[in-house]
């Protein structure tokens, strides 16, 4: 069984077993386990929550 971290067009991100991903779906990473995804799903949480941070920061700077 795979699960697959993808991001809707909405823009948020979920974890969801390979045969419910619809094709308008972005597939992040795929995983065997489903603890697996969970850790994936929170660590590009993270990374996009630092990356938006560092970039707010970037702008202050140029303004």
């Amino acid at each position: 069984m795979t699960w697959l971290l993808i991001r809707t067009p909405t823009g948020s991100t979920a974890i969801e077993h390979h045969a419910l991903v619809r094709q308008s779906d972005e597939v992040v990473s795929r995983h065997p386990t489903y603890p697996e995804a969970c850790e994936a799903l929170a660590r590009f949480r993270d990374r996009m929550e630092r990356e938006a941070l560092e970039a707010a920061g970037q702008k202050e700077l140029f303004r």
